[in-house]
């Protein structure tokens, strides 16, 4: 399944382009590098995939030295992640004093919900670092620890594709029993 999902990744830097672009224009160095860091490794992920399949062939690499050469740059990418996170978190703690100030309860509980989500996320770039560079073999950890951050980080995942659903109650209609209909009739 890892080498289907590699023979569909291509194209799949396209969306980080515009990103980069925007970041570059509005002089943000952080989401900036995070772009570049990102659509290296997708581009490097592709000649991986090459090498793999016999099409490129480098003197210098092994295919899997090569993919364990462009795991540090996703690694490098949870990094900064995780700092994109920090920086959201104090900018939504700004807005809940704006808020709080303004006395608007919705907007005070909308910031509070995005630094829930981003401290998520943060949890989930530190495990996925280590995880990277156990797989990296940058540094050499116990598998099971690694396999316990896997399944943390992928619930993670998981879990911001389930949508709380609002629990209705609806009101039962009484059902009478016949003696009941019997004494009302």
């Amino acid at each position: 399944l890892a080498w289907a999902r590699r023979t569909h990744r291509w194209g799949k830097e396209m969306p980080h382009i515009p990103t980069l672009g925007k970041a570059i224009s509005n002089c943000d160095v952080l989401q900036a590098a995070q772009s570049m860091v990102l659509i290296t490794f997708l581009v490097q992920d592709h000649i991986y995939w090459l090498l793999k399949v016999g099409i490129l062939k480098f003197t210098n690499y092994t295919p899997i030295q090569w993919h364990r050469r462009n795991l540090r740059f996703i690694t490098l990418s949870h990094v900064l992640n995780f700092s994109l996170c920090v920086r959201e978190v104090m900018q939504l703690k700004s807005k809940i004093q704006e808020a709080v100030a303004k006395g608007d309860e919705d907007a005070v509980k909308k910031a509070k919900a995005g630094i829930y989500d981003n401290k998520r996320m943060m949890v989930r770039y530190v495990l996925t670092f280590i995880q990277m560079l156990h797989v990296s073999q940058v540094k050499q950890l116990d598998d099971r620890y690694i396999g316990f951050m896997g399944m943390i980080s992928s619930y993670i995942d998981a879990s911001k594709q389930w949508t709380p659903t609002p629990v209705l109650v609806q009101p039962t209609p009484s059902v009478a029993l016949p003696s009941e209909k019997a004494a009302g009739a």
